[in-house]
């Protein structure tokens, strides 16, 4: 008993606990999906029998497991929607001799704290029922085009014998086949002359009531010359010609090299090769033709099996491509199985080359500009200038799409902090690449239209939205300026550019080891950076008068980024998307004083959900506004 409030001695709180409670040991293991399923099925079996008592989750708890007397779940920061917050707490006190504790740890981000100022909307455990919008115009044309390839694809291997093998759904014998027989889009034209009501029937059945006039699933001419038509410029048109470009780009380099002497012809036929190689139905996805939401393309692993050691075998290291170009960079690092794995090459297939683009991003407007071949494009595609650009900004970036090497050297075990992220990924908006025989507004490139219940007669806001809009991820590498990588083109291995006098990247010599086999390469080190394009929907938001005041300090961005952001977690709040399904950046129109706004679906292929946010402006930057005026989180 305490002895008048004497809390010294043996009446001091921890020093009693110190001293008479029995150590409770701690057995902890993490479940995530880098694991195998075999082992991520080892590990839980672990937790349920009680031969390990904590488990340091991802999101793979969060739905569908019973792991039986579960007594307490922590949460490192605040869930996305209660919808997640629900699910993980769940999954605590499911017995009834268990008691559940429950604790959510809440960054300092606006995110967090914003439900920390107003817990009750995820404890209250109020969930909106979950909903698809089948009316989204852009989704549908997609499933619709999935019908019509497939039935196209059937009648292909039933009737003339070709695309019956998975080997021949390959963009090469596809678009530009190499023995005589006709390519694809020839055989295409040549199936919609045939007697297709069973198809039409399909389609018009599929179909919601509210679009059918609008898509033209009825008289579906409308909706097929919106994919092909004689004039090629429907999108399965559109796809063809730029393959088609590309390869008969590259064959041109190559002979041109192979005239000159130069080494580079093989390099050339090889990134043709490349190309020709790609999954046929990836392909289509990737380019808005197919639907691809939930079923990422651009996933790439992080190979380990090439290492001596036991977690090598246990993991498997995936990431989107966007993400992989930071994660998975030569000399990053991450955590997985408590060990620590090092980004160490570029995993290369025989005859074959990661395709690349040459890019400049001009420091005068910021817009970028990308091309392939030598010949450098002589005005900014934004304002008009001979493009310069601010040192580390410019070079060649090449597409690691067929994923990363673990380098040697992991193995190690990590310490008390996390392993600091070694490298930002910057995003950039470019309108899609057309055909050469296309103008703008074939590319059904839709003009600005003001936008309803904003602005003050001093202040307009106009908006336009594409359901093709192709953004640009460039990694740069460590340091300002950016000095990228210095890459093996022999055996893949890369690791950061060092630094050298006054920024410059230089190609060398410089002996190494191959990353996979251990052995010394005297291979050629080029110096790159990492890259990805993707095409997803994007909204810009463009805005005049007062508020545009001319954006030539560096400082005055800021504000911009922070409308952007306030914005997308305003959408979020208003519309109940998940955050994680937006994104952002700054783009500069060729007329425009200020940078456009642009918010895109940051999900695979696009999901329509800045479509949703184009309908909804007024109520966006109210949520938008709610949100910053109770911040707390700081500059």
């Amino acid at each position: 008993p305490l002895r008048g409030g004497d809390l010294r001695g043996e009446n001091h709180h921890y020093r009693y606990l110190y001293r008479r409670l029995r150590p409770a040991y701690l057995n902890v293991e993490e479940h995530t999906a880098q694991w195998t399923s075999e082992k991520a099925r080892e590990i839980q079996q672990k937790f349920i029998d009680g031969k390990v008592n904590v488990l340091s989750c991802s999101t793979t708890f969060e739905l569908g497991v019973d792991v039986g007397a579960l007594s307490a779940v922590l949460m490192r920061n605040v869930p996305p929607t209660t919808a997640n917050y629900i699910q993980r707490a769940g999954r605590a006190g499911r017995r009834r001799e268990t008691p559940a504790y429950v604790l959510t740890f809440a960054q300092r981000r606006s995110h967090d704290l914003a439900h920390y100022t107003r817990p009750e909307r995820l404890v209250a455990g109020r969930v909106r029922p979950p909903s698809v919008a089948i009316r989204n115009p852009e989704i549908v044309r997609r499933h619709m085009a999935s019908v019509l390839i497939a039935a196209f694809l059937r009648w292909c291997a039933d009737e003339r014998g070709r695309f019956g093998e998975r080997a021949e759904l390959k963009v090469g014998p596809f678009y530009a086949p190499t023995d005589g027989r006709p390519s694809g889009p020839e055989l295409l034209a040549e199936y919609l002359t045939q007697p297709l009501e069973t198809l039409r029937e399909t389609l018009a059945r599929i179909t919601p009531e509210a679009l059918r006039n609008e898509l033209g699933a009825g008289d579906w001419r409308p909706w097929l010359d919106g994919l092909t038509n004689g004039e090629g410029t429907g999108r399965f048109d559109v796809v063809a010609a730029l393959i088609r470009e590309d390869l008969e780009l590259f064959e041109r380099l190559a002979n041109e090299a192979w005239a000159a002497g130069s080494t580079r012809a093989s390099y050339y036929r090889n990134t043709a090769k490349t190309i020709r190689d790609r999954d046929l139905l990836n392909e289509f996805a990737r380019r808005g033709v197919l639907p691809k939401y939930g079923f990422p393309v651009d996933v790439v692993e992080l190979h380990t099996d090439h290492l001596a050691l036991d977690a090598a075998k246990e993991v498997e290291l995936q990431r989107d491509l966007r993400l992989a170009l930071s994660e998975f960079a030569p000399g990053s690092e991450i955590v997985a199985a408590k060990t620590i794995w090092r980004g160490g090459g570029l995993h290369k297939r025989p005859g074959r080359e990661l395709d690349s683009w040459k890019y400049v991003v001009c420091k005068a407007c910021g817009r970028l500009n990308r091309w392939k071949g030598e010949e450098r494009p002589a005005l900014c595609v934004g304002c008009g200038q001979p493009p310069a650009s601010k040192n580390g900004e410019s070079g060649t970036f090449l597409i690691p799409e067929f994923g990363f090497l673990a380098a040697r050297e992991s193995g190690g075990k990590p310490g008390e902090t996390r392993p600091p992220r070694s490298y930002t990924s910057r995003v950039y908006f470019d309108k899609p690449r057309k055909p050469e025989h296309l103008s703008d507004s074939d590319m059904h490139w839709e003009d600005f239209r003001p936008v309803g219940g904003l602005g003050d007669g001093l202040t307009e806001f106009a908006t336009r939205y594409s359901h093709y809009g192709e953004l640009v991820v460039i990694n740069g590498g460590h340091g300002q300026p950016k000095r990228g990588f210095q890459v093996c083109q022999s055996c893949g291995y890369a690791r950061p550019a060092p630094e050298s006098g006054k920024g410059k990247r230089r190609k060398g010599t410089d002996e190494h080891a191959n990353p996979r086999t251990g052995r010394p390469c005297r291979g050629t080190l080029y110096p790159y950076h990492l890259g990805h394009d993707f095409i997803t929907d994007v909204l810009e938001l463009r805005v005049t008068g007062s508020l545009a005041q001319p954006d030539a300090p560096e400082p005055e961005k800021s504000r911009w980024w922070s409308v952007l952001y306030a914005l997308l977690e305003g959408a979020s709040e208003a519309l109940q998307i998940r955050r994680n399904d937006l994104n952002g950046t700054l783009y500069t129109l060729p007329d425009g004083v200020v940078p456009a706004l642009v918010l895109y679906d940051d999900v695979p292929g696009g999901a329509g959900h800045v479509r949703r946010v184009a309908e909804a402006w007024p109520a966006v930057f109210a949520a938008a506004l709610e949100r910053v005026r109770g911040c707390s989180c700081g500059p």
